[in-house]
C-alpha cells in the first residue's frame, strides 16, 4: 500500500461532535506513507480518539521536510477538542523513517496523550521521530512510549520523545533493543539525535522517565539521552542497562560544540528537581567529550547518579579545549540549588588525556559528593587547552563563581595509581569551605601528580581535610600530598596511616599562607623513606599574615625512619611570624635524618619560625640508635688447645661422652615426683596377693608382673632371668646382660 501527495486514512471526531473517535487497522506487505501522506485518527471534540494499528512486514515514511510535507501515522486532540488521545500500535519487520516523518501521539487541547507502541526487528530514523507531545496550551499527561526492536539506529537529529509544553506530565520513554546507536545532529545545528524526555520551557508538570536496555549502546557525534527539565517541574529519571555503552564526541553547532552523552539536568530556563541516573553495564567508554551529566544549570537541585560496570574509561577532552569526557554532577554558574552525588562501583577505573569524574559548584549551592569503589583506579595525564590544561582526576570543587561547601571525596580501592599531573582533589576557589578527601587502598603510587585539598588565591574557606590509609604509599617525581590555603582561610589536616611511606623527590605538605597551620599526622607500621629532596613540612604564615605552624606527628613504635643525609630531605614544623609548630617522632630509630635548629643543605629535622618563635622537635627512638656509638669488641681470639680436655679431643678414636634419655621407666624424670605408672622402658602395674589380699607391687621390664606375698620393699638392684626379662629386688646385683649403656672410653693420663 503506497499513500503519496497529501493521500490520507483518517478517523476524525469533529468540533461540534461528542462521542468517541473509531479505530483504524490497517494490515499489508508493504505501506509507503509521503508527501505529507498520513494515517490518523483525530478528535476536535469532545471525547476520545480513536486508536490506530498499522501491520506490515516494511513501513517506509518519507516526509518532504522542505516543503513541510511531513508524512505521519499517528492519533491527536486538536487544540479544540477535550479528550484523549488514542494509541499508536506499529508492527513490522522493518521500519524506516526519513526526512521529517512522524509516528506520534498527541495532545493539543484538554486531554492525555495516547501511548505509542513499536515493535520492529530493525527500526532506522534519519531526521525523524516518534514521539508524545502535550502540546503548549494543553492540560493533561502525555503518553508513554515503547520501543521493541533488535536494531534501533538513529541520525541527522532524530528523535524518540516524550515532552509536555503545557500543563501536566510528560510520558515515560522504555526502548528494548540488542543495539542501539545515535549519531549526529541536525543538518542546521539546532537539535541533537535522541532519546528524551522533556519539561519544554512553558511546560509545567513532571518529565517522564526513559528506561533504555540493550545489548550495546552507542552514542557519538552529539546525540543524546536526555530526562531534563526546561520549565516548571522535575525532570524525569534516566536508566541505562546494557552489556556496553560507549559515548564519544560531539556536534558542532553554530556557536559551539555540544558532548554526545547521557543527561538528566535541570535546565537554565528550568525550576525543579534533576532527575537521578542509574548506568548498569559490563563496559563503560566515554571519549573526545563525552559526558553523562546531573546537573543544574536552573533553580533547583541536579539529580544523583550510579554508575556500576566491570570497567569504566574516561578519555579526552573536545578539540576546542572547552568540555571534557567524563561523568559531572554540577551546580553550574546559573544554577541555585544542591548538586547531586556521584556513586562509582567498578573493577576497574581509568581517567585519562583531561576526562574527570566532577562534583562541582559554579553557583549558588553546595557541590555533591563522589564515592568510587574500585579494585584498581588509574589516573594519567592532561588534556591542553587554547589557555592551559585539564587535569585527569577525580574533582569536587567550590568554583570561583561558587558559593557554597565542596562536597567530599570518598575513595575505596585495591590500587590507586596517579601519574602525569593528574589529581584527586577537593578545592575551593570561591566562597566556601571544601569538601574531605578519603582515600583507602592497599597500594598507592602517585608519580607527578597529587591528591591535594586546597583554597586557592581567590578562594575564601577552609580547605578539607585528607586522609589516607595503605599498606604501602609511594609518592615521587614532584608528586604531592597536600593540604593548602593560599587565600584566606585556613587549609585542612592530614592525616595517613601505612605501613611503609616512601618519598622520593615527594612532598606530603600542609600550608596556610594565612592563619594557623594545618596538622600532619603519620602512623607507620614498617618504614618511613625519605629520598632526593622530599620533604614533610607543614608551614604557616607569610611576611603579610602571622599564624603558628601546624605540628608534625611521626608514630612509628615499630618501625624506623630513613633518610640520606647529604640529600636535603627535611621533616619541617615552620612559621614565618608565629611560633613554629611541634614535631613530635617515635620511633625504633631514625637514621640520616638529624635535629637542627636551622634548616642546611642536609637532611633536617625543624621547628623553626623567621621571625617568631622556635617550635619544639620531641625524638623518642624506642631501638638502639648506632649513631650513638658502638662497644669496640676484642680483635683476638682465645686458643681452644689448652681449654678442652684432650682425654676426649675431637678424633681421638676412642667413643666420646654422650647423654641419652630414654623415656619413662623405673624413675621419674624429676626426683621430687612420685612412681606412678605410665608407659616407658617398662610399665608399672599392680596384683592382688593371694590369700591375706595383701598386694604386691613389681616392676618387670619385657614381662608381666607376679604375684607376690611380701610387703613392698624399696628395691635396690635388679637381676636378669634366662628369657631377658628384669627384675628389681631388695638385695642383688648385675648379671647377665648388664647396663645398656657403655660407659665413656678416654685417653689415659698423660
Amino acid at each position: 500500500m503506497k499513500l503519496t501527495k497529501s493521500s490520507r486514512i483518517a478517523n476524525t471526531v469533529n468540533s461540534d461532535a461528542i462521542g468517541q473517535g473509531g479505530n483504524i487497522h490497517i494490515a499489508a506487505a508493504d505501506i509507503r506513507v509521503g508527501n505529507g501522506s498520513g494515517i490518523g485518527a483525530i478528535t476536535n471534540g469532545n471525547g476520545n480518539g480513536g486508536n490506530v494499528w498499522v501491520t506490515a512486514k516494511s513501513i517506509v515514511l518519507d516526509g518532504d521536510t522542505l516543503n513541510d510535507q511531513v508524512a505521519r501515522i499517528g492519533t491527536q486532540v486538536g487544540s479544540r477538542g477535550s479528550g484523549r488521545a488514542g494509541d499508536v500500535t506499529i508492527e513490522t519487520d522493518s521500519l524506516t523513517m526519513t526526512n521529517g516523518a512522524q509516528i506520534s501521539a498527541n495532545v493539543f487541547g484538554n486531554g492525555n496523550g495516547g501511548n505509542v507502541r513499536v515493535t520492529a526487528d530493525t527500526i532506522a530514523l534519519n531526521g525523524s521521530g516518534i514521539g508524545s507531545v502535550l502540546g503548549l496550551t494543553s492540560s493533561g499527561r502525555g503518553g508513554d512510549i515503547t520501543i521493541q526492536t533488535e536494531s534501533l539506529t538513529m541520525t541527522n537529529g532524530a528523535k524518540i520523545l516524550a515532552s509536555t509544553f503545557g500543563n501536566g506530565n510528560g510520558g515515560n520513554v522504555q526502548v528494548t533493543a540488542d543495539s542501539i546507536t545515535l549519531d549526529g545532529i541536525t543538518p542546521d545545528g539546532q537539535a541533537p539525535t535522541g532519546i528524551a524526555s522533556q519539561v519544554a520551557p512553558t511546560g509545567i508538570g513532571r518529565g517522564g522517565d526513559i528506561t533504555i536496555e540493550s545489548g550495546s549502546l552507542t552514542i557519538t557525534n552529539g546525540a543524546v539521552v536526555n530526562s531534563s527539565t526546561f520549565g516548571k517541574g522535575n525532570a524525569g529519571n534516566a536508566r541505562v542497562t546494557a552489556n556496553s555503552i560507549a559515548l564519544d564526541g560531539y556536534g558542532n553547532t553554530f556557536n559551539r560544540q555540544t558532548p554526545s552523552g547521557i543527561f538528566s539536568q535541570v535546565e537554565s530556563t528550568g525550576s525543579g528537581q534533576g532527575g537521578d541516573t542509574t548506568i548498569q553495564t559490563e563496559s563503560l567508554t566515554l571519549t573526545n567529550g563525552a559526558e553523562i551529566s546531573t546537573s543544574t544549570l536552573g533553580n533547583g537541585d541536579g539529580g544523583n547518579m550510579w554508575v556500576t560496570a566491570n570497567s569504566i574509561t574516561l578519555d579526552g577532552i573536545t578539540p576546542n579545549g572547552q568540555v571534557r569526557s567524563g561523568l559531572f554532577s554540577q551546580v553550574v554558574s546559573t544554577g541555585n540549588g544542591q548538586g547531586g552525588d556521584i556513586t562509582i562501583k567498578t573493577d576497574s577505573l581509568a581517567i585519562t588525556n583531561g576526562a574527570a569524574v566532577d562534583s562541582s559548584t559554579f553557583g549558588k549551592g553546595n557541590a555533591g559528593s563522589v564515592r568510587v569503589l574500585a579494585n584498581s583506579i588509574g589516573l594519567d595525564g592532561y588534556g591542553s587547552t587554547f589557555n592551559g590544561q585539564l587535569r585527569s582526576g577525580i574533582l569536587n570543587r567550590v568554583e570561583i563563581t561558587g558559593t557554597g561547601s565542596g562536597g567530599d571525596i570518598t575513595i575505596d580501592t585495591g590500587s590507586l595509581t596517579v601519574t602525569d599531573r593528574a589529581v584527586v582533589s577537593a578545592s575551593t576557589f570561591g566562597n566556601g569551605n571544601g569538601g574531605n578527601l578519603r582515600v583507602t587502598a592497599t597500594t598507592i603510587a602517585i608519580d607527578d601528580g597529587g591528591i591535594v585539598s586546597q583554597v586557592t588565591p581567590v578562594g575564601s574557606g577552609r580547605g578539607g581535610d585528607i586522609s589516607v590509609e595503605t599498606d604501602s604509599l609511594n609518592v615521587t617525581n614532584g608528586a604531592a600530598v597536600s593540604s593548602s590555603a593560599f587565600g584566606n582561610g585556613s587549609a585542612g589536616n592530614l592525616d595517613i596511616t601505612a605501613r611503609n611511606i616512601q618519598l622520593d623527590r615527594g612532598f606530603i605538605t600542609a600550608t596556610s599562607v594565612s592563619g594557623n597551620g594545618a596538622n600532619i599526622n603519620l602512623n607507620v607500621g614498617d618504614l618511613l623513606l625519605l629520598r632526593r629532596d622530599s620533604q614533610i613540612s607543614t608551614t604557616a604564615g607569610s611576611e603579610q599574615f602571622g599564624g603558628n605552624g601546624g605540628n608534625i606527628t611521626i608514630n612509628a613504635p615499630k618501625g624506623f625512619i630513613v633518610g640520606v643525609k647529604s640529600e636535603n630531605s627535611d621533616i619541617t614544623a615552620n612559621a614565618f611570624t608565629g611560633s613554629g609548630g611541634r614535631v613530635n617522632i617515635t620511633a625504633q630509630g631514625i637514621y640520616g635524618l638529624q635535629f637542627r635548629q636551622k634548616l642546611t643543605e642536609f637532611s633536617d629535622i625543624t621547628a623553626s619560625s623567621t621571625f617568631g618563635v622556635s617550635g619544639v622537635v620531641a625524638i623518642n627512638t624506642l631501638g638502639i640508635d648506632p649513631s650513638r656509638g658502638l662497644q669496640q669488641l676484642p680483635g683476638g681470639l682465645a686458643d681452644p688447645s689448652n681449654r678442652i680436655d684432650q682425654k676426649c679431643a675431637a678424633g681421638s678414636g676412642f667413643r666420646r661422652s654422650s647423654f641419652t634419655v630414654t623415656g619413662r621407666g623405673g624413675l621419674p624424670e624429676n626426683p621430687l615426683e612420685p612412681l606412678q605408672s605410665g608407659e616407658g622402658v617398662a610399665s608399672w602395674v599392680e596384683v592382688k596377693a593371694e590369700g591375706n589380699g595383701q598386694r604386691a607391687e613389681g616392676y618387670r621390664a619385657g614381662g608381666e608382673a607376679r604375684e607376690g606375698k611380701n610387703p613392698i620393699v624399696e628395691a635396690t638392684g635388679w637381676v636378669v632371668d634366662k628369657d631377658g626379662s628384669v627384675f628389681l629386688v631388695a638385695k642383688g646385683s648385675m648379671t647377665g646382660q648388664g647396663s645398656w649403656q657403655r660407659l665413656p672410653t678416654c685417653l689415659p693420663d698423660q
